[in-house]
């Protein structure tokens, strides 16, 4: 027996993505006030298949029938403002949306076939917030979605610092509420969740690291193979790669993101761009504080391994660019 995937219409799919605290919400009004774009939603489900999938916990038939179904579902949902989120002080409620009295209107739409026909002729993105994609990079290319993503890069060190003050490894374990992060059991009784695949050479001594030493060990080596990834893609999936200073600092964001969605931005994309405070100041003395406490918390090794990953990451994004 294995699932097929039937000649099904592929909606457009946009991926704004990066590790957990690169800076992706700084874009989730910004994108969704470009004309042809659906407004922001997470792919929770998405995810959670990914990883199961790394992990060899389902087949790739399944992954591949099920989430070509699931990204057609969740487009012919948005045209009839069904499971679309109202809550007006979420990220992906409506209320954020620069043209959200579309879905109030959609709401009087009759469902069926009518609208699988016009979800058929639709120009529109549907726009997604993702974590870890290029983890996934060569899955993705297998699923043969139609697929562009922006993918953010942000300073190690200021990855990690983030990490550490959201206190995001206890919290993958222990806060039910972060739904896409499941925990594991591994052959050697260590339970953490599948990020924890990318740290297993350090298994041995990962009890004797202190708190921030185990977040700069996963931090670094989840960067290290999402760039050998993304070097490895050679544009058989569209990506435009962006640093998070690249969005606070760049005067030409709008023109940047304008080419690569071949879409234009709306009269109401510089209202969400003074929402967002961009373009910025130099936050260079801030980044600066970030090292200094880093440097008093780590292993000089550890230390300097972040270093060496900061120089890489000033050189053209790892090299990317």
């Amino acid at each position: 027996m294995k699932f097929i995937s039937n000649n099904l219409k592929k909606p457009k799919l946009v991926f704004i993505d990066g590790l957990t605290r690169t800076g992706k919400s700084l874009l989730s009004g910004i994108i969704p006030s470009f004309k042809n774009f659906e407004h922001l939603d997470f792919a929770n489900e998405l995810e959670l298949l990914l990883s199961s999938y790394h992990c060899k916990k389902i087949k790739f038939d399944y992954l591949k029938s099920h989430l070509h179904k699931y990204f057609l579902e969740k487009a012919y949902n948005k045209l009839i403002s069904r499971s679309v989120n109202f809550r007006p002080d979420d990220q992906t409620g409506v209320k954020n949306y620069a043209f959200a009295n579309i879905y109030k209107k959609r709401l009087k739409k009759k469902e069926g076939d009518g609208i699988l026909k016009e979800l058929y002729v639709s120009k529109n993105y549907n726009l997604y917030q993702t974590h870890d994609m290029m983890l996934h990079l060569n899955t993705l290319k297998d699923l043969n979605l139609n697929l562009k993503i922006l993918e953010i890069y942000r300073n190690p060190y200021d990855l990690v610092y983030g990490w550490i003050k959201k206190d995001l490894i206890n919290r993958f374990n222990n806060d039910e509420r972060l739904w896409v992060y499941p925990k594991i059991r591994f052959n050697n009784s260590f339970s953490g969740i599948w990020y924890h695949i990318y740290v297993r050479k350090y298994f041995n001594i990962w009890k004797k690291l202190n708190y921030y030493e185990k977040t700069s060990l996963m931090v670094m080596e989840m960067i290290k193979k999402s760039v050998s990834n993304q070097k490895k893609n050679k544009k058989k999936i569209l990506i435009k790669t962006l640093s998070y200073e690249d969005i606070i600092y760049n005067k030409d964001l709008i023109p940047t993101l304008e080419k690569f969605f071949k879409s234009k931005k709306s009269v109401q994309t510089n209202s969400f761009l003074k929402k967002m405070h961009i373009p910025r100041k130099s936050i260079k003395d801030e980044q600066l504080k970030k090292k200094y406490y880093l440097k008093s918390n780590l292993q000089k090794k550890y230390f300097l391994e972040l270093l060496k990953l900061e120089e890489n990451y000033k050189k053209n994004l790892y090299g990317i660019k």
